[in-house]
């Protein structure tokens, strides 16, 4: 399964950790990689959403957006799904 990842800043190397933006009922305990199977839904998955390429668009500048696509497999027990439980 292909998993994407997005930033508006480059990544040298991943590191898991607890995001510091999270839904009110998100774990905030668990290090992790936060991706999801399509770059739409990482982006929409980012605080403030689309602000940041709106912003862009507005003021005519250009929008680099740095895409990472992990190769991974469901069944390796590191991958936990919105709705999978350690």
């Amino acid at each position: 399964m292909i998993l994407y990842h997005v930033s508006y800043r480059p990544i040298s190397q991943f590191l898991l950790r607890v995001p510091p933006h999270r839904l009110w009922d998100e774990d905030a305990v668990t290090p992790r990689i936060c991706c999801s199977s399509s770059i739409e839904n990482c982006i929409n998955a980012k605080p403030q959403r689309t602000e940041f390429l709106n912003l862009c668009l507005d003021l005519q500048l250009p929008c680099i957006i740095f895409v990472y696509q992990f190769d991974v497999s469901v069944s390796d027990p590191g991958i936990f799904t919105p709705n999978k439980r350690r």
